[in-house]
């Protein structure tokens, strides 16, 4: 296998580089860095040029942030290319499709800034997403694209893919697509496929219960139910128990649902479903029918985790890899990664 290097504010092609062995992280919940180990001197690569891995049906789209020479070999240590959604903007009120919206975002931040060093201009996008909504906000705030995806992510079922654009076998730009979730995936944990299973769940009770309050404004309650969802029924028999609760002021401009929904699904995937997994069968077979992002229903015995696809790493060989399900993370670098990011 080889890996290609690319230009990143150009997109020309620099060089190619003999693989020896890799480390692919994807992951929604924190930045997985991957890396690769090439067998070749590196003559033009340079940190944040952009890495290709093409292989069959497989690729991988990195932006290279580290180069260590030891030993004659060298190591190449790349982030995913979505990483470039981690730029600032101002974010206001909206309504419409979320798609649009996100692809309004993309490019005055990427595509067509006035600021021209700023632009990629070989990066395209197209939405596929059919889903709007009203989003109101009591004051235009900071944030970054990333952390707008992640919310509509686990809001709407809206998530980002980044594809290769080849035209005549040639790799001609990268395409960024806005798509809904699958959502129709159940799982079960008794699959003899599913290597190594581990379920693992925050100990912490989460946040359950919200309290949206205001200045001559009457208290509003949600509650986080054991599925997931969210309810304003304090009778509703799915509550979580022991009650959590924080209070969250609001205004009248306020959409008090989204509101809610922005403290206590930051909980709703609070646990890690991990397995390995040959990719050589007919249930789960990612990048085919089931894709980072994609929310899954993990049935374990008797207990039912309404779940969302987050992490997948394949370690020397595209065979098989290693899921991740749920955005509790196990590993003490991942753990502070999360705080960090949070």
């Amino acid at each position: 296998m080889e890996i290609l290097i690319y230009d990143r504010a150009a997109f020309t092609f620099k060089e190619s580089l003999t693989l020896g062995s890799f480390e692919i992280v994807l992951d929604t919940v924190i930045s997985g860095q991957s890396t690769f180990t090439v067998n070749d001197q590196v003559v033009s690569a340079r940190s944040e040029d952009i890495l290709i891995l093409h292989e069959r049906s497989f690729f991988y789209i990195g932006i290279i942030k580290k180069i260590e020479t030891e030993n004659l070999l060298t190591k190449i240590t790349a982030v995913s290319f979505t990483a470039i959604l981690d730029v600032e903007v101002i974010q206001d009120s909206y309504s419409g499709n979320l798609g649009d919206y996100l692809v309004s975002l993309i490019s005055a931040a990427l595509i067509n800034n006035e600021d021209e060093k700023q632009n990629l201009p070989y990066v395209t996008i197209e939405n596929t997403c059919a889903i709007s909504d009203s989003i109101t906000m009591s004051e235009a705030e900071v944030t970054t694209i990333e952390a707008i995806l992640e919310d509509f992510n686990k809001f709407y079922g809206i998530r980002l893919e980044a594809r290769l654009g080849i035209i005549n076998g040639q790799i001609t730009h990268i395409k960024l697509v806005i798509k809904e979730v699958e959502k129709s995936m159940k799982l079960k944990g008794d699959l003899f496929l599913l290597r190594n299973l581990s379920i693992s769940q925050d100990s912490e009770t989460p946040t359950n219960k919200v309290i949206l309050y205001g200045e001559g404004l009457p208290n509003v309650c949600y509650f986080l139910l054991q599925d997931g969802e969210i309810s304003m029924d304090v009778s509703d028999v799915g509550r979580i128990t022991p009650v959590k609760l924080k209070y969250v002021s609001y205004q009248t401009s306020d959409d008090l649902e989204t509101l809610a929904k922005k403290e206590l699904v930051k909980e709703k995937y609070a646990h890690a479903i991990s397995f390995d997994i040959h990719l050589k069968n007919k249930i789960f077979i990612p990048f085919s029918n089931v894709r980072i992002g994609d929310q899954i229903e993990f049935v374990n015995g008797e207990t039912t985790y309404r779940t969302i696809f987050s992490q997948i790493v394949y370690k020397g060989t595209l065979e098989e890899c290693s899921i991740i399900l749920g955005e509790h993370r196990i590993k003490l670098t991942e753990k502070l990664k999360l705080l960090e990011r949070r």
